[in-house]
């Protein structure tokens, strides 16, 4: 194991429906997670989006917001021991994923508020929790300045 955390960079992928693309991955057994990959030396954390959902999916994404940052520590049910700094962006894309990495044995397109009916990876369900609230969180403040205006 390194002595030092790993950079890894995430996407929260959706299609043209409002759909996530969810993928699951030998490395969390049986569970659904978000598409991404470790960080190369030199490269920014979207360029790692693109560049590892095209290497594993075959896929062109456009990555927009950061949504979060985790601390990923030791997780029994991953397939080795790390220590990962996870960074989740939010992307579109309105390509369909091809399996072509050996790691990725599944993939599918599911509402956000559906996913946690899955059986996801504890660090994806956190991310997309994130952006659930997130986009309430928007909506009722948009919401509040439109009763502000009305009242003005």
């Amino acid at each position: 194991m390194k002595k030092y955390p790993e950079s890894v960079a995430n996407g929260l992928v959706f299609n043209k429906d409002g759909d996530i693309l969810l993928i699951k991955n030998e490395k969390w057994k049986d569970k659904f997670t978000l598409p991404g990959g470790h960080v190369e030396i030199g490269e920014k954390l979207k360029e790692t989006v693109s560049r590892e959902i095209k290497k594993k999916l075959d896929m062109n994404v456009e990555v927009k917001d950061i949504l979060n940052v985790q601390e990923f520590m030791l997780h029994p049910e991953y397939y080795e021991r790390k220590h990962l700094l996870l960074f989740n962006f939010v992307c579109e894309s309105d390509g369909s994923p091809k399996l072509i990495e050996r790691e990725i044995v599944d993939y599918m397109w599911v509402r956000p508020e559906d996913a946690a009916l899955l059986n996801l990876d504890p660090y994806s369900a956190e991310a997309i929790k994130s952006y659930i609230e997130q986009k309430k969180n928007s909506c009722n403040c948009k919401k509040h300045h439109e009763d502000e205006k009305i009242r003005a």
